[in-house]
């Protein structure tokens, strides 16, 4: 099984608090691990285990209320 890394550009997070509701919601969909998000940096990084579309690591960011940026790696 190979890990991938993807990294998020994530507007709207201002403390841990922010960060640990997506690192809580990023890490229940299936084959998402190691998620750490960083309110000072307005980034998310994490690692899939398995095939994960993007559009549902995004919806659930934005169903959070925060707005992802262009420059999703």
């Amino acid at each position: 099984m190979n890990s991938k890394a993807k990294t998020f550009n994530v507007k709207g997070m201002h403390c841990e608090g922010c960060e640990n509701r997506v690192q809580k919601v990023l890490s229940e969909i299936p084959g998402v691990s190691n998620v750490q998000a960083d309110h000072s940096e307005g980034k998310v990084k994490l690692e899939t285990t398995e095939e994960v579309p993007t559009k549902n690591i995004l919806n659930k960011i934005k169903s959070l209320g925060y707005k992802v940026q262009k420059g999703e790696k």
